[in-house]
């Protein structure tokens, strides 16, 4: 077998309150120690100005100019203007009366001038639009100025992101498995709409370049000849709708034409330039069946990711071209090293047959601690290793597969403890889920979900059964909530293979999404859990019943 991964230490089995760790693991490249870091670069400012050295007029910094309402191109800064902005700026703070090692708040949304402002404290493209402070995109953005790369950011609006990535043409993307979850899903309903000759003929190419993946080529040898009769119409299509998703649109509303020539509008395909080389999934884990569909059909590097603040973003990250790594995160990055801790009372074992338990961290890329909460730090740090919270496995390969959250596994009444984001990730599946919260109360034997339904899959189950009312109306029916979505979900979790307490028994149908404006999601899409259950408690929104429901106006 193949080893990703070089084992430094064997597993300590536990005792006297102690509990059983597993073996430590770190990246080849540092398996005799790790790597001597840059003399020179310090700090964030470091990065820069190094980068100001070597490519002072390369572009840094792209924004839109909005003129009379309307949004021009990107207007671009190079490293060098940029390098003269940030003295300027440097210099009006110190006379405002900041010293050396004080802190400076920045407030806003992502801009030329943020980035400019953090700073004080050649070809590629990236486009910005998480927040500024997420942990993933400041490193992207950090490791782009490193390289003397380039950083678009979007002009503001999420609604009409798509106007952005058109004009930027970006080479690199970074997004959430829910996501890609809904492009996957858009994309089988694209194939099912094609003529049985059209689909036996995208699958066959499917099959073949997955086996030559399979072989261990990489994704661009594997088959030119699928990439162009078919894949590369799929890449530009997944690009779009990308950034449609974030704007709060419905996949199905825009993929309604055959793929491409197989196809998808010739004019979407003119305006991106299709130029992405790499795809990263990160913030929970993305599912193998998706990313193996990512893989064959994008035509570009796919992998995913996984990291935290604390531990300065990137520590671990899959191999673009191993597909023994699909549903993992790959290993540890160089300068960390990774071993899993027992949690007793949920059944995961670091030394058993398949290593499982809670994911530590250690290595010169830990965080000094929490502002001013001491207790919070020693809580989470414990002789050196840094707890996550993280829940995952590591395979006999030596790749760690990320399982869920420690504080989002309950115990039900009867003792089953149930991992609640693995299950939304594998309900999320389904084509008739747009969104998910599964819900468990401690005193009660079985689980709950509030599920906004796939507007377009409820329209064809209703055209199905000659129903001919609007979608917010389907939503109240009792042969939908009732009866279809939760004979969906049966059907899922018996395709999956989850244990009967894992199933879901009722479910109350919400029309509008789960959205940020409400506080329900995080700005990468996460399920804010507590947030979902005072808004639907305050709603009177009764989550447990023998009969499904709907929401109610109550909700808005």
């Amino acid at each position: 077998m193949k080893f990703f991964a070089a084992k430094l230490e064997e597993g300590v089995k536990g005792g006297n309150g102690k509990p059983s760790v597993g073996p430590v693991y770190r990246n080849l490249l540092s398996e005799k120690g790790f790597p001597p870091m840059d003399s020179d670069i310090t700090t964030a400012w470091d990065v820069f100005s190094k980068s100001v050295e070597k490519f002072p007029y390369n572009k840094v910094l792209g924004w839109r100019r909005i003129v009379d309402e309307k949004v021009g191109p990107y207007m671009w800064k190079t490293y060098k203007e940029a390098y003269g902005e940030v003295l300027q700026i440097g210099s009006a703070i110190r006379a405002l009366g900041a010293e050396p090692g004080c802190r400076v708040g920045i407030y806003g949304v992502n801009c030329p001038q943020w980035i400019i402002a953090m700073e004080m404290t050649h070809e590629d493209v990236y486009l910005s639009f998480l927040p500024l402070a997420h942990i993933l995109d400041r490193m992207n953005e950090e490791y782009f100025f490193r390289k003397g790369a380039s950083v678009g950011y979007y002009h503001g609006d999420l609604n009409v992101l798509r106007d952005d990535i058109q004009e930027l043409k970006p080479t690199y993307l970074a997004g959430v498995p829910r996501v890609f979850e809904r492009i996957h899903e858009g994309i089988q309903k694209a194939l099912q709409e094609l003529n049985p000759r059209r689909r036996f003929i995208f699958n066959a190419l499917y099959q073949h370049k997955l086996s030559w993946l399979n072989r261990g080529y990489s994704h661009s040898k594997a088959s030119p000849m699928a990439d162009f009769i078919a894949f590369r119409k799929v890449k530009t299509v997944l690009i779009m709708s990308f950034f449609l998703y974030f704007g709060s649109f419905v996949f199905g509303h825009y993929i309604t034409s055959p793929l491409g020539g197989f196809g998808f509008p010739l004019k979407i395909r003119d305006k991106l330039g299709g130029r992405i080389r790499l795809l990263v999934s990160g913030g929970a884990p993305l599912s193998c069946e998706i990313e193996e569909f990512l893989r064959v059909t994008c035509c570009c590097f796919v992998v995913q990711g996984y990291g935290l603040t604390e531990t300065l973003g990137g520590t671990a990250l899959g191999f673009p071209d191993e597909m023994c790594m699909l549903g993992t995160v790959g290993i540890p990055a160089v300068y960390n090293e990774i071993r899993l801790e027992e949690v007793a009372e949920m059944g995961y074992d670091p030394l058993g047959e398949i290593q499982a338990g809670e994911i530590c961290i250690r290595g010169t890329c830990l965080f000094s601690g929490y502002y001013k909460n001491p207790e919070l730090t020693q809580e989470v740090m414990k002789n050196g290793w840094f707890h996550t919270g993280d829940i995952g496995e590591i395979h006999p390969n030596r790749v760690l597969k990320i399982i869920d959250r420690k504080k989002n596994l309950i115990k039900l009444s009867q003792g089953e403890y149930v991992a609640l984001e693995n299950l939304e990730n594998i309900y999320g599946q389904n084509s008739v889920v747009q969104d998910i919260w599964v819900y468990g109360d401690s005193f009660k034997s079985m689980l709950v979900a509030v599920i906004v339904p796939n507007p377009e899959t409820v329209n064809r189950w209703a055209k199905d059964l000659g129903f001919t009312k609007p979608f917010e109306e389907l939503c109240s029916l009792s042969e939908l909530h009732d009866e279809h979505i939760i004979l969906e979900l049966k059907s899922t979790a018996e395709k999956n293979k989850l244990r009967k307490f894992e199933y879901i028994k009722a479910v109350t149908v919400e029309t509008k999404p789960f959205d940020v404006e409400r506080d329900l999601v995080t700005a990468t899409l996460k399920n804010r859990r507590n947030n979902l259950l005072k808004y639907y408690q305050s709603a009177n929104v009764p989550l447990y019943r023998y009969k499904s429901t709907k929401c109610t106006e109550n909700c808005r």
